[in-house]
């Protein structure tokens, strides 16, 4: 193929509207021809080939860096490795770093036929230093680029033939997590869609289900992501034995049935429901348990004094319910103490109460008579009669 024809080949990539924007000076006797451009938020990052005008095969490939916030070129990078090398794609990955793909061409002689000899994929930094590079050994047509990944294929095709992860490393795309416990961000070069809207940028902080579906060309990457809250201070499935402060990370939250608001202590015992709800019919769900309490009683004890409990939590005495805080106990009997969960038993405490009654015998002169002292006057006064009758 002659040289100004694959010149526009290379051309026939993309035409950004945006190419016209910044001013670039080219330096006497080159050329420059652009394939695309990249837009970070604040840099653009332009590339192509530059050709050296009056030199016969000789074109590098280019990377004109700007400052979008100024409009002003930062730098202009060439990358030359002894071919003829045009940049046709530069992808970005989420470490900050980006991928850039050339084209390499040789010049068979003596037809002077130009031939594609290798696909050179290179990382760079975003001062356009190169961190790593791979060879691919032969031509790529079609480029996309979503997440760290950079897919080439040689035809188009809606499947990767060939994924590259942010390490240069032949990979295959991701399998997304079950859960995200964070904001989920996620770089594309096409169009994207969440939940069949049309979306600039995929950035997802709420709570809830996503289905996203990027588009480039015939080329088509769909998955799903679960965003979920972060929850502090209570468990699934957990019982607690003392008031517990919840702090969730979103609005959407009901305890019982009704508004909670982060933050807010939960003290009443019994079984709880809190429920967050997210988009798309997004819901997490967390059942746990206060559990009552009761301190001043024992199981299976008798007690030979009054004595005071203390309950926090549905309580029944002998089948009556007594109030939260304390009550005190004066009267014998055999006593059943339940404290209840909703409809279930939660404890049960049987225990009797056994004050015994203090018998004294009050004389007139004040004085009280132990019985043994009692029974020997007897004895004596029954000796002295026993005497006298014999004389």
């Amino acid at each position: 193929m002659h040289f100004l024809s694959k010149l526009s080949l290379l051309l026939s990539f993309v035409i950004w509207p945006q190419l016209l924007a910044v001013e670039i000076n080219e330096p006497e006797g080159t050329k420059y021809y652009f394939n695309g451009s990249l837009e970070t938020e604040n840099i653009e990052y332009r590339y192509g080939c530059r050709l050296e005008k009056g030199v016969e095969n000789d074109y590098d490939g280019l990377l004109i860096i700007i400052d979008k916030t100024t409009d002003t070129v930062i730098d202009t990078v060439l990358y030359e490795t002894g071919y003829l090398e045009t940049i046709l794609f530069i992808g970005a990955f989420n470490d900050g770093t980006y991928g850039v793909i050339i084209e390499r061409i040789y010049v068979e002689r003596p037809s002077l036929t130009y031939c594609v000899y290798d696909t050179l994929v290179m990382k760079i930094n975003q001062e356009g230093q190169v961190i790593a590079q791979i060879l691919i050994d032969h031509q790529l047509k079609e480029f996309h680029n979503h997440g760290s990944y950079l897919i080439l294929n040689e035809i188009s095709n809606d499947k990767p033939d060939l994924v590259l992860n942010s390490s240069l490393e032949i990979t295959t795309l991701p399998e997304f997590e079950t859960e995200y416990f964070c904001d989920f961000n996620y770089p594309f070069i096409g169009t994207a869609t969440v939940n069949e809207v049309d979306v600039d940028k995929i950035s997802l902080c709420k709570p809830g289900i996503y289905n996203v579906v990027i588009t480039d060309g015939d080329y088509e990457f769909s998955f799903t992501v679960v965003l979920a809250p972060t929850v502090e201070g209570a468990v699934n499935g957990e019982s607690y034995s003392e008031p517990i402060r919840i702090i969730v990370s979103c609005p959407a939250v009901e305890l019982d049935g009704m508004p909670f608001v982060s933050g807010d202590v939960v003290a009443e015992p019994g079984d709880h429901k809190l429920i967050i709800t997210g988009e798309n019919g997004y819901q997490k769900i967390i059942d746990f348990r206060i559990t009552p309490t009761v301190f001043g009683v024992e199981d299976q004890v008798i007690y030979s004094e009054p004595i005071t409990i203390s309950v926090n939590g549905i309580a029944t005495l002998n089948g009556k319910l007594i109030p939260n805080g304390e009550t005190q106990i004066t009267e014998n009997g055999d006593y059943e103490l339940i404290m209840w969960i909703g409809a279930e038993k939660y404890v049960t405490k049987h225990f009797r109460l056994a004050i015994e009654a203090e018998d004294n015998i009050d004389e007139p002169n004040g004085n009280t008579f132990p019985f043994l002292e009692t029974i020997l006057g007897i004895v004596v006064m029954v000796g002295l009669f026993l005497v006298l009758k014999k004389k």
